[in-house]
């Protein structure tokens, strides 16, 4: 996934040069439908196509772009007002699509009498991922305190009450919700307990 984002993030960078022409307005929407475009045929060739992770094909794809392609861009503000829109709108989306699943997933667990052992496993789990954030951050907090910028007290513990919130998180539990609905009985009993820590982390 990460070799195949490379080399679109490198594919990207070509074209946006190509592209790359400040006196004509029309090539700063181009640039910007390129991104786009490139975003989605990466993802659907890693996910669909090889079946690697889509998402670290995505995101490797654009460190790419932010790495060696900053200076290809035409008009920054353009670019970035873009994709400030395009991140609220599938954000809200996600958390839309994430409730309403999650929704489902309460309905089927109180029919089947589990809900209680359910909310119990949860709470244990977040617990359990919380500390282990902590002791992560803490054991290597002088390390941590001492590469690039450093760290402080107060940022080891934002980071490791943070974890791995927000969008991402979700998209790789509802992707891991599907593997479940198309797996084997072997194991959708793992892959469950995968997806939960998902959800919590």
């Amino acid at each position: 996934g990460v070799a195949l984002g490379i080399a679109f993030g490198l594919g990207l960078i070509l074209l946006l040069e190509i592209l790359h022409r400040r006196l004509e307005a029309e090539e700063n929407i181009v640039q910007v439908a390129a991104t786009l475009t490139v975003a989605y045929i990466s993802f659907y060739t890693s996910e669909a196509c090889l079946h690697m992770s889509g998402v670290i094909t995505v995101v490797t794809c654009g460190i790419t772009l932010r790495a060696f392609g900053e200076g290809v861009i035409n008009d920054h503000h353009l670019m970035q007002n873009f994709w400030s829109l395009v991140e609220h709108l599938l954000n809200t989306l996600i958390f839309i699509l994430a409730g309403t699943l999650w929704g489902h997933s309460m309905k089927i667990s109180k029919e089947e009498d589990d809900f209680a052992e359910n909310i119990k496993n949860i709470l244990v789990l977040y617990l359990a991922v919380l500390a282990i954030r902590f002791l992560l951050i803490f054991a290597l907090y002088p390390i941590i305190s001492r590469i690039g910028l450093g760290s402080n007290l107060k940022e080891a513990l934002f980071l490791s009450w943070g974890g791995l919130r927000g969008a991402v998180g979700i998209a790789l539990a509802i992707n891991l919700r599907d593997i479940v609905a198309q797996g084997d009985s072997d194991t959708n009993e793992h892959i469950k307990e995968a997806r939960s820590l998902l959800i919590i982390v």
